[in-house]
């Protein structure tokens, strides 16, 4: 059965369920950084990498989150708006960026990390020099392709194998930042709507076959339809995928903003869900700006899509989506309006599922780079800003008699047996 969710959320803005983002304020990085690579490792520390620290200038360096507190790792080469991608053993590989302060130049380094050792390596260089480039693993071995440029050449791939580089292929369309995601079998889709030079033009997807080489433009028929903001530097793609294979991120339409995921598997894209930011929060005029990547939690089935409401002070909006319900709660941080959004980077911890934020800019500023970190928790939590007329409001739209449902509209498969606050045939029952 099609979720009624979907095909109403555009009308939910004083409905969806809004909560209090529970925040707690980490020991900051031991460099100020910001547009670094953030990730995690399997047992529960934030590694950042490069990034550029105060008055614009590149800071070669790394550090990891462990026991509460930041040790510094070894690297040899800065990575400021550089490539990350995640290896299929567990490596992580770091690419390109640029060469001196203030965002210019490009390079051709490449670094991987092993969290087995805490150590980075240099290996084998790209082929082009890029900067604000993206990556990802093929699937076959531990391949690596490299994509995307600024204001220099992009028209064809670096493919890293095995400690070296080749380069194949031409495009007609060059990007920034460009969303890449693999089938895990040698073919990457590569998509974006902005060129090189930072303009707008006409959304493109390719199809990348990196065993035969080849290079093909699809038309899905839904994805041209959409704008398609550059990639998050710093967050690997494979943060945002989920344990079926969708890759989810953001298309805007007409003004609206729409998850989308795309399956590399099947090749096709398809719309989950709009995003509106509830009215109470931005009737003042404040401007609803979504950022970063979305961030995927499989073990929580939920995704995350953070957003910054700015005017006379600013806020932090987390977006949970509910992956198996198709649902959307909002968690509201008005109590940490000092985080700085921009440049920032963000991570999951897997041991604790909190979200770490790093570095960034109170202030707009590329000069003013920030040690920031704070972990956040997008779940649970308390209910804010009138919670009985959104409960009451969204029953009437939204619940399909004979489910029942979580206070905050989660849907469930059967009657639950936990105690507490349900929805069931649109009214609030008690189980006790």
């Amino acid at each position: 059965m099609v979720s009624l969710q979907a095909a109403v959320l555009s009308v939910w803005a004083q409905d969806i369920p809004v909560y209090q983002l529970e925040s707690n304020v980490l020991p900051g990085m031991n460099t100020p950084r910001m547009s670094h690579v953030s990730f995690s490792t399997p047992d529960g520390d934030i590694v950042v990498v490069g990034g550029h620290t105060t008055s614009f200038s590149l800071t070669p360096t790394a550090e990891r989150l462990h026991n509460g507190a930041w040790e510094n790792i070894d690297i040899e080469n800065a990575h400021d708006y550089a490539a990350v991608a995640m290896m299929p053993d567990g490596r992580v590989m770091l690419a390109g960026g640029t060469s001196g302060g203030g965002g210019y130049g490009y390079t051709h380094y490449c670094d991987i990390y092993d969290p087995s050792t805490n150590t980075f390596t240099t290996t084998g260089n790209m082929i082009n020099q890029r900067s604000l480039c993206s990556a990802i693993a093929t699937g076959v071995n531990n391949d690596i392709i490299v994509s995307g440029n600024w204001y220099a050449n992009d028209e064809s791939f670096d493919l890293w194998s095995n400690g070296s580089c080749t380069q194949f292929g031409s495009k007609s369309v060059q990007m920034h930042f460009p969303h890449m995601v693999s089938n895990n079998q040698g073919t990457v889709y590569v998509f974006g709507s902005h060129d090189i030079y930072g303009s707008l033009q006409a959304t493109t997807l390719y199809k990348v076959n990196t065993i035969d080489k080849t290079v093909e433009t699809v038309d899905d028929g839904l994805l041209s339809n959409y704008v398609i903001n550059p990639a998050s530097y710093g967050v690997p793609f494979a943060s945002s995928v989920t344990s079926t294979g969708d890759y989810l991120f953001i298309g805007t339409q007409d003004g609206q903003y729409d998850l989308l995921a795309f399956n590399a598997t099947t090749g096709t894209f398809r719309k989950l869900i709009t995003i509106t930011p509830p009215e109470y929060i931005t009737t003042d005029g404040r401007d609803f700006i979504l950022f970063t990547n979305v961030l995927v939690n499989n073990d929580r089935h939920e995704a995350y899509i953070a957003a910054n409401i700015q005017k006379d002070k600013r806020c932090l909006i987390i977006f949970n989506y509910d992956i198996e319900a198709n649902s959307l709660s909002a968690y509201y941080g008005d109590d940490i309006e000092d985080i700085p959004y921009w440049g920032c980077s963000w991570a999951i911890n897997p041991t604790n599922q909190q979200i770490v934020m790093t570095g960034g800019t109170l202030i707009g500023s590329n000069f003013d780079a920030n040690s920031f970190a704070i972990s956040l928790s997008p779940f649970g939590g308390t209910m804010v800003l009138n919670p009985e007329a959104s409960i009451g409001t969204i029953q009437n739209h939204l619940y399909d008699n004979g489910i029942w449902y979580t206070a905050d509209g989660r849907r469930l498969n059967c009657k639950p047996e936990q105690k507490g606050v349900y929805i069931h045939n649109g009214s609030k029952v008690i189980i006790k």
